[in-house]
């Protein structure tokens, strides 16, 4: 008896945890010093999904701890994202959630991608971009599959 009521409790306390971490988190709940950090998030806090906003209030806690050259990214990462257009950030959004979903041989190929990319002149890179926006979804999966 004993042990079905602390499994159901862990249950219930697991489910709790994942309850929350699908709702969104109001602005106002988080603690001074989580606001100061996250000051450039405010504006826009209510259209960060929910896993996101959990991420940045683990952040937050975890930052004393962290090492200067993972503060300086995450802190890039929310000037860059705060001044995103709104369509811009959404698909940020949708595309950090995909990237999350795929499987780990997926994300290598993305990655060597990525990384090839990066690699490439800055003119070349803008002329690849350029060239990009101008193709149908059918276009670039054709390009995609080539480069597999």
């Amino acid at each position: 008896m004993k042990t079905l009521k602390v499994s159901l409790l862990i249950l219930g306390l697991l489910i709790t945890t994942i309850c929350r971490a699908e709702q969104a988190i109001q602005w106002q709940s988080l603690s001074d010093k989580q606001q100061q950090l996250m000051t450039p998030l405010k504006n826009y806090w209510h259209e960060i999904p929910p896993w996101r906003q959990q991420q940045f209030i683990s952040l937050s806690e975890r930052w004393p701890q962290l090492r200067k050259g993972k503060k300086r990214k995450i802190k890039r990462l929310i000037k860059r994202l705060s001044n995103m257009p709104p369509e811009q950030r959404r698909q940020h959004w949708q595309n950090t959630q995909q990237f999350k979903n795929m499987s780990p041989k997926q994300r290598q190929k993305l990655q060597k991608r990525r990384d090839w990319f990066k690699s490439l002149p800055e003119e070349k890179r803008q002329q690849i971009r350029q060239k990009w926006q101008k193709m149908s979804p059918e276009q670039r999966q054709q390009i995609l599959s080539f480069m597999d």
